[in-house]
């Protein structure tokens, strides 16, 4: 499993684009707009942009027809899903630590936002990047990653929506108040969950895999 692991790590490196470049941007343009959406957006970019990764892995395997090397080789179909939910593990946490040390480099320094709430998104871009995988990865088994991309797609349109809708509507949301220290317990259980239905997307994945190899 850990040279599927590896294999996939080098496939996402092969595969980076400067077109990344303009998903880190996006935050950068909606403090102009509205600097309390900073570090919510950036979450979600950040968030998205790793966890595609994964089906970005399996859109190269389906292109050079992988399903029909890995069938030869001693690897169950366990160990061919769980390469995939470890690599999401990474990814998140990878993921993670970007959002917690470009929020502390610029929005701790320059937008003033308390360290508590960088924490918290912290987390939520831990739990979005699990989140995202537990859907698409099932997804991808079963009917391909073709139709998986749907769902990033809408989910960024709606994430860079949201502070025009704001402006639009005239209304005035202050994150600092919805967000604060009680709200730690929450995130935890939200990550705790995550986790939970990661276990259970895993062994949907296995039984998918089983039956596309029968």
């Amino acid at each position: 499993m850990i040279g599927l692991i590896r294999k996939d790590f080098l496939l996402i490196v092969k595969s980076i684009s400067p077109v990344y470049l303009i998903a880190v941007a996006a935050p950068s343009f909606v403090v102009t707009q509205n600097p309390q959406f900073f570090l919510p957006i950036l979450t979600l970019v950040i968030a998205f942009m790793f966890a595609v990764q994964v089906t970005t892995t399996m859109s190269l395997d389906e292109n050079v027809k992988w399903r029909k090397s890995i069938t030869a080789m001693p690897i169950t179909p366990f160990q061919e899903a769980a390469s995939k939910y470890v690599l999401t593990l990474l990814l998140a946490i990878m993921s993670s630590l970007i959002v917690l040390v470009i929020g502390i480099a610029i929005g701790a320094t320059l937008l003033s936002i308390d360290i508590n709430t960088i924490v918290m998104y912290t987390f939520f871009c831990f739990s979005i990047s699990l989140l995202y995988n537990t859907i698409v990865i099932p997804a991808a088994f079963k009917y391909g990653t073709a139709k998986s991309r749907y769902f990033l797609m809408l989910s960024m349109v709606i994430a860079m929506s949201i502070p025009y809708l704001v402006n639009l509507f005239g209304l005035n949301m202050n994150m600092d108040r919805i967000i604060d220290m009680s709200g730690l317990w929450l995130i935890t259980r939200l990550v705790i969950f995550v986790i939970i239905l990661l276990s259970m997307s895993l062994l949907l994945s296995t039984k998918i895999i089983k039956n596309l190899s029968c």
